[in-house]
C-alpha cells in the first residue's frame, strides 16, 4: 500500500526554506527532486530575474496563469536587462508588472533608441535602491523630450548608485535639472574622461555630504590636470559651503606647493566617507594608461578624511617591474597617508590582478611607502572572483 505524502504545515516550509533562500542553486535542485518544493520556494527563486533578448518570451510564459509554477511579483526585487536592443512593448509590459517592489535594476550592454527611454525605464521603479547602469548608449536625443524629462527624476529611495561607460554630459545635465536629489551613500562611476570631468563634478558637490562609499576610474586625456573646479566657475557659490580654509602645514597646502594648483573644492564636498576605491589605477594591459595616478594625490588632498577607514587601489599587472613604467607620486601618496587627516585609516589595500608576483610586488610598494608601511595599514589581495 502506498505512503501517503505527508503534508507539512507552511510555517514549517517557510522556516526550512528559510535557510536556503540565498543558495538558488539549491533550491533548484530541491524542486527537481520534489515538487512540492516548488511552491514555497518562488519568493526566493525569484528574486532576481535576468532579461536577455531571447527571454522575454520564456519569462512571459511564467506569468500566465496556466503557469505551473507562477512568478509571484511580488517576490522580484532585482532585474537585469543586459545584451539586448532597446526594450520591445514585451519586456516593458513584464518590467513595468515590478514596478511597486523593484529594489535593484541593472542595465548591462543595451542600446535604447533615445535616452528618454532610458529615463522612462529608471522612473518607472519608484522604490528602487539600486541603479546600475553598464555600457548604456542611445541612438538620439530628441530637443523637445528634454522639457518632458525635467519632470521625471530619479527615485529619492535611491542609495546605491553606479554608471559605467555612459554618455555622463548627457546624463548629468538631466540629473542636475531637478531641485532635490535622492540622498547616495554609495556612488560609483567612470571612466571620467575630460568631457565628463565638469559634470561629475557638480554632480559630486551636491551629493559628497551623503556619500560614504566611492569608486571611481578616470580615461585618457590631454589636459586631465585641468580642475573640476576650474571648469565650474558658474558654480563658484555652491562650491563656497564646502571650501575650507587649509593650514599652511596641511597636506593641501602641501599639494598646491608641489604641484602649483590648489586641491579642489568640489571634491571637499566628500566630508563623510568611509570607503574609497580607485579602478584601473594602473592597468598594464591597456594601450594608454589612465589618468588616476594624476587623480589619486589630488583626491587624497582634497576630501576631508576624518572618517575614512578604507583605500583601494585597483592594480592589473603581469611583472613587478611595470609599477616603475609609470610616474606616480609614491612621497606625497605616503605623506599624506601618515599625516593626522588619516588617523581614522586603517587599512590600505592594494587588489592586484594579473600574473605579478604577489609577493614581490608587495615588496616593492612598501619600500615605496615605508611610512605607511610602518603603521601596519598595507594589505595586498588578489581581487575576489
Amino acid at each position: 500500500m502506498p505512503l501517503k505524502p505527508i503534508i507539512l504545515p507552511q510555517e514549517v516550509w517557510d522556516n526550512v526554506i528559510s535557510h536556503l533562500q540565498y543558495d538558488g542553486q539549491s533550491l533548484k535542485s530541491c524542486c527537481i527532486v520534489c515538487k512540492a518544493w516548488a511552491l514555497p520556494s518562488r519568493t526566493h527563486l525569484f528574486r532576481k530575474l535576468v532579461f536577455t533578448a531571447s527571454s522575454p518570451s520564456r519569462l512571459s510564459a511564467l506569468f500566465s496563469n496556466d503557469s505551473i509554477l507562477p512568478i509571484p511579483t511580488w517576490a522580484v526585487k532585482e532585474v537585469e536587462y543586459r545584451d539586448a536592443p532597446s526594450p520591445t512593448f514585451l519586456v516593458k509590459q513584464l518590467l513595468y508588472r515590478f514596478s511597486s517592489c523593484l529594489a535593484k535594476l541593472h542595465l548591462h550592454d543595451v542600446i535604447f533608441e533615445a535616452f528618454s527611454c532610458v529615463v522612462d525605464m529608471i522612473c518607472a521603479f519608484p522604490t528602487l535602491k539600486t541603479l546600475w547602469l553598464r555600457n548604456v548608449s542611445w541612438t538620439r536625443q530628441i530637443r523637445k523630450e528634454c522639457i518632458d524629462m525635467q519632470k521625471k527624476g530619479l527615485p529619492h529611495s535611491l542609495t546605491d548608485f553606479r554608471l559605467h561607460g555612459i554618455n555622463f554630459r548627457v546624463f548629468f545635465i538631466w540629473i542636475l535639472a531637478h531641485p532635490s536629489l535622492p540622498y547616495i551613500s554609495d556612488l560609483d562611476f567612470g571612466p571620467l574622461d575630460e568631457e565628463a570631468i565638469p559634470y561629475a563634478g557638480r554632480y559630486m558637490l551636491v551629493v559628497g555630504p551623503h556619500v560614504k562609499h566611492l569608486s571611481l576610474s578616470f580615461g585618457f586625456s590631454e589636459t586631465w590636470h585641468l580642475c573640476i573646479q576650474d571648469l565650474l566657475s558658474e558654480n563658484e557659490q555652491e562650491m563656497a559651503k564646502y571650501r575650507v580654509e587649509r593650514p599652511l602645514d596641511s597636506i593641501a597646502y602641501n599639494y598646491g606647493k608641489k604641484y602649483g594648483i590648489a586641491p579642489c573644492d568640489n571634491l571637499a564636498a566628500f566630508n563623510n566617507l568611509q570607503s574609497l576605491r580607485i579602478n584601473e589605477f594602473l592597468d598594464s594591459s591597456s594601450i594608454n594608461h589612465s589618468t588616476a595616478t594624476f587623480w589619486a594625490p589630488r583626491l587624497l588632498a582634497s576630501i576631508q578624511p576624518r572618517r575614512l577607514e578604507h583605500i583601494i587601489f585597483c592594480l592589473n599587472l603581469s611583472s613587478v617591474g611595470e609599477l616603475d613604467n609609470v610616474v606616480i607620486d609614491w612621497d606625497f601618496i605616503d605623506l599624506a597617508l601618515t599625516s593626522g587627516l588619516y588617523a581614522s585609516l586603517r587599512c590600505l589595500l592594494f587588489e592586484v590582478g594579473g600574473q605579478v608576483n604577489l609577493d614581490g610586488l608587495a615588496n616593492l610598494v612598501m619600500s615605496r611607502l615605508p611610512m605607511t608601511r610602518s603603521r601596519g595599514i598595507l594589505r595586498f589581495s588578489r581581487p575576489a572572483c
